[in-house]
């Protein structure tokens, strides 16, 4: 889970989003419960096999203490909602410290990317045979949608193009020591390899 494509992003608008999974009401005592149940899948410590539950609020507070560094200056009021086979993201963004808008988009997606916003994500994420697919469904920029087309070319003109397969869902990440991972309401429920 900790090793998915999601981790690797940087400062880039985009790589916050997918990496934006965090923050709310946990607090330090379930960011260790999750840290110990990550590293004692990392040791492989389950047997085969092994159902690991991670609530929605052990990840969040992970990400929140375990994580923080992770996430870029500009980013405030981190939100993760499990949602059946993925999450919804929210955040409040500062976008010029945050990301890196391209002079060369078209006039009303520059004044789209400026100052801070409301942006959340519908993301699809899933483990299955040990290989992670991430896909991003949608990206809501204050009360705009991006789907569809647009949304492949917002991804092609941000996310670094050797991520892009990985985000659209085309191309999966092994998960080392994991079989299965499922996001449902509240939980994120992982099988060890």
């Amino acid at each position: 889970m900790t090793s998915s494509a999601t981790w690797i992003w940087g400062r880039t608008l985009l790589g916050f989003l997918a990496s934006a999974v965090a923050l709310v009401a946990a607090g330090p005592d379930d960011s260790l419960t999750a840290a110990r149940k990550f590293q004692q899948i990392a040791e492989g410590a389950y047997p085969s096999g092994t159902s690991v539950e991670v609530s929605e609020d052990e990840m969040n507070a992970f990400l929140q203490y375990h994580a923080a560094a992770s996430i870029p200056d500009g980013v405030d009021d981190l939100e993760l909602d499990f949602r059946d086979g993925g999450a919804i993201v929210s955040a409040r963004v500062d976008l010029e410290e945050a990301g890196e808008a391209s002079e060369s988009l078209p006039f009303l997606m520059r004044l789209l990317l400026r100052g801070t916003r409301d942006i959340t994500l519908d993301i699809e994420y899933a483990v299955s045979e040990g290989q992670a697919n991430t896909r991003i469904v949608s990206m809501t920029i204050e009360d705009v949608q991006i789907e569809g087309e647009v949304l492949e070319w917002f991804l092609a003109s941000f996310a670094p193009a050797e991520l892009q397969p990985y985000l659209t869902g085309e191309r999966s990440v092994r998960q080392q020591g994991v079989r299965e991972t499922r996001l449902e309401p509240g939980r994120a429920v992982i099988v060890v390899d």
